[in-house]
């Protein structure tokens, strides 16, 4: 079975207003042949730590890249379940805070 539920996820204070504004709906862009076909998370807004020029459409993220935030992402199941299996071994937090 191919079939991985996809989960939209957002900070708690997320409006909706400007979704007749998007360019995409949430469905054309998964189905957008420019994405990797195995991403695992989608990050759809972000904050800037640093400046950061885009070298493309999709990208993956690295942690020293310093694009961060969670205001909103589409996560995959089979994503979502390995990150809550290693989520002690990924320490993502204290590594970004620690590289600092």
């Amino acid at each position: 079975n191919d079939y991985d539920p996809v989960a939209l996820i957002v900070e708690d204070d997320v409006s909706t207003e400007f979704v007749p504004y998007w360019k995409k709906t949430l469905a054309e862009l998964m189905n957008d042949p420019e994405l990797p076909k195995d991403w695992e998370i989608l990050q759809l807004a972000y904050i800037f730590v640093a400046s950061y020029n885009f070298t493309s459409k999709y990208q993956p993220w690295k942690l020293e890249d310093d694009i961060i935030g969670c205001t909103a992402y589409l996560i995959r199941y089979s994503a979502a379940k390995h990150f809550l299996k290693n989520i002690d071994k990924l320490n993502i937090l204290n590594n970004y805070y620690n590289k600092r």
